[in-house]
């Protein structure tokens, strides 16, 4: 393994290339010790408000410190204006274990913004503590 580079007083980790890919040393891949495992946010959650009710939204992970979430079952949202299989949430792990990104929302005027949100994900409840909209507060697991 190389050493550690210094740079202007900064340690650079050096990567090594093994098989073809780049592997972070063993160091650099522990974690800290105020750092926490993202929830488990993969899989289908409802919605949590009457005028969307029965909308669903899908999320995935895309790597382990990226997630969307795309409507599976659309439900009374679509008087907004929102279609199926649309991405509506972008979101990034974060050290505290949370979920932060933007969600796609929209007015029953067809007015559309990114909005920030800020979702902590559980076993069966997905919240949203910091959000535009109350549709995402309390989000239970689809069986």
């Amino acid at each position: 393994m190389a050493p550690p580079i210094r740079l202007c007083g900064a340690v650079v980790v050096a990567l090594t290339l093994t098989s073809g890919v780049f592997e972070a040393t063993a160091a650099a891949q522990q974690r800290k010790p105020w750092e926490h495992a993202p929830g488990p946010i993969a899989g289908t959650w409802n919605v949590s408000c009457a005028d969307s009710a029965g909308m669903q939204i899908s999320f995935k992970l895309v790597d382990t410190k990226n997630a969307v979430g795309v409507i599976a079952k659309l439900g009374a949202a679509k008087q907004f204006g929102y279609r199926k299989g649309e991405t509506i949430f972008k979101l990034e792990a974060q050290d505290s274990g949370a979920w932060q990104g933007k969600l796609l929302w929209r007015s029953v005027s067809r007015v559309r913004r990114w909005d920030p949100i800020y979702l902590v994900a559980s076993g069966d409840t997905l919240s949203a503590q910091m959000s535009t909209d109350a549709c995402y507060r309390n989000m239970t697991r689809v069986q």
